[in-house]
């Protein structure tokens, strides 16, 4: 029985982010963590322009509103 509950609550939080996880991505503020010397390329989603721009930052992973490609970025466009 204790393992259906962990096989379902699985599948809620996994359910929840598809519906739910890009919305909230967007309206985070985007950036990198990390203090490496990478520069990563993507596209970073302005609310207040309801656009997508591309550009480039330094860091070791992005985080937040800052996608890796136009597709996922466009996901906030509303």
């Amino acid at each position: 029985m204790k393992t259906l509950y962990v096989i379902l609550l699985f599948v809620f939080v996994v359910l929840f982010n598809e519906v739910f996880g890009e919305n909230v991505r967007c309206s985070q503020k985007g950036g990198t963590t990390g203090e490496c010397t990478d520069i990563i390329d993507g596209y970073m989603f302005s609310p207040k322009r309801n656009s997508c721009f591309a550009m480039k930052i330094r860091g070791c992973h992005s985080e937040g509103r800052f996608f890796d490609n136009s597709t996922d970025c466009n996901q906030c466009l509303s």
